[in-house]
């Protein structure tokens, strides 16, 4: 019998219409909320290696019947506070949920639905995109890992599957994110394959971003982390194959090579610094991609002010230099010098947010300055009055902590 449920099945107060995605995790459909009459994407706890469809007991075949049902219940536990930990902030990072319950012996929840499309949909589309508009379609996912970072938290699986890209191009995550199973080959960094304790940190998302861009720019997905590691036991080439100037500027190309090295330390130090190295104007920004997404149109342009124009590129060029200078991926956070910490608290003197919210996240970390939390909630404080989201629940988050950690202790990733 087919996984997903046919065509104008009722679940409690939805009625499906048709599959949207299909997950490892789950299948969301695209649904009508007969309350209110509004469509929604309704997204099912469905492992497909972990269940089958069963006939409920008022008839039908949408229960879900667990092979094992204590690993099924304890995924679909995970799977709920996952999403309910989702849904108590909303972030324009992702997509926002609006409930989650149980039916059929299983786990759901409704999200909004704005006409977005599945990452992979989207990006096989024929027409070119600009450089510059990479980054503006990635600033809202940019902006979400670095809130997450912050905190302590690492995303863990990035991958197509887990995204949306909503009408005005931006990508976000999806309603039915959740990191299960805990690697994607192509996206996962070989930490990720790691038996022996090792602990994740944010650059391994970075190597995931790296292997996104990759499959945008290509058309292809990188080769995997663990292919790529048996083949060095072995002795045999990496099979990845590098970008190359031609493809894209020679500063992507390296950015996004440095983001998918297989030595976490051979990586960009952040979600920051690509950020910074993609965000450079660059004399090339009209290159455009041969086989992605519609093209920036007038409304999606962002309006901003000459002075904000400068002061983003100031501190985008503090560590633009820094990354670009040296060899490929050799930077890492401690590498930070006073002069360019010194180049960020310009930026951040001269208004720019981002900057801002940068020497927020150092002091509060203790990266290239001395951890000092009341100097990284002042800076903080700033980003969040000319509206940063991410600032405003860092900052609330830093107030309401009734733990007491101080930025003397540097975030642990677990």
């Amino acid at each position: 019998m087919p996984r997903p449920l046919p065509p104008r099945s009722v679940i409690d107060r939805y009625m499906i219409e048709k599959v949207f995605a299909d997950s490892a995790a789950g299948i969301t459909y695209l649904a009508e909320d007969m309350q209110i009459g509004r469509s929604v994407l309704l997204t099912e706890f469905f492992p497909a290696d972990e269940v089958d469809r069963a006939e409920c007991a008022e008839g039908g075949m949408h229960c879900v019947a667990p092979k094992d049902a204590e690993t099924f219940n304890r995924n679909k536990a995970v799977f709920t506070e996952v999403l309910q930990r989702f849904s108590e902030r909303e972030h324009p990072g992702c997509v926002k949920r609006l409930r989650t319950f149980e039916a059929n012996g299983t786990a759901y929840s409704a999200a909004e639905y704005g006409g977005e499309l599945p990452f992979e949909t989207y990006f096989s589309k024929a027409e070119p995109v600009s450089e510059a508009k990479l980054f503006e379609m990635f600033s809202a996912l940019f902006n979400l890992l670095k809130s997450m970072h912050n905190r302590g938290k690492v995303y863990r699986d990035l991958c197509p599957e887990n995204l949306l890209v909503r009408k005005n191009g931006t990508v976000v995550l999806a309603p039915s994110s959740f990191p299960f199973p805990p690697v994607h080959e192509g996206y996962s960094p070989p930490e990720q394959y790691a038996y022996d304790g090792t602990k994740l940190t944010p650059k391994s998302d970075v190597y995931a971003v790296g292997a996104l861009l990759y499959r945008i720019i290509t058309g292809t997905e990188p080769a995997g982390s663990r292919q790529r590691t048996q083949a060095l036991v072995r002795e045999e080439e990496d099979p990845y194959e590098p970008l190359e100037p031609g493809r894209c500027s020679e500063d992507l190309c390296r950015l996004v090579n440095g983001a998918l090295s297989l030595k976490a330390e051979a990586r960009p130090a952040s979600v920051y610094a690509m950020e910074a190295v993609m965000n450079v104007p660059q004399e090339n920004t009209a290159r455009a991609f041969e086989n992605n997404m519609p093209a920036q149109t007038p409304e999606s342009r962002k309006k901003t002010s000459p002075l904000r124009l400068g002061a983003i590129a100031a501190a985008a060029v503090a560590v633009y230099v820094l990354l670009i200078t040296s060899s490929p991926g050799s930077v890492n956070a401690e590498s930070l010098s006073g002069l360019d910490i010194a180049r960020y608290r310009w930026a951040a003197l001269w208004g720019d947010m981002n900057a801002q919210k940068a020497l927020g996240h150092l002091y509060e970390s203790g990266i290239g300055v001395e951890a000092d939390r009341e100097q990284a909630m002042a800076w903080y404080k700033k980003a969040a009055e000319q509206g940063d989201y991410d600032a405003m629940v860092i900052l609330d988050d830093m107030r309401t902590d009734a733990s007491g950690g101080s930025a003397s202790e540097p975030a642990t990733y677990a």
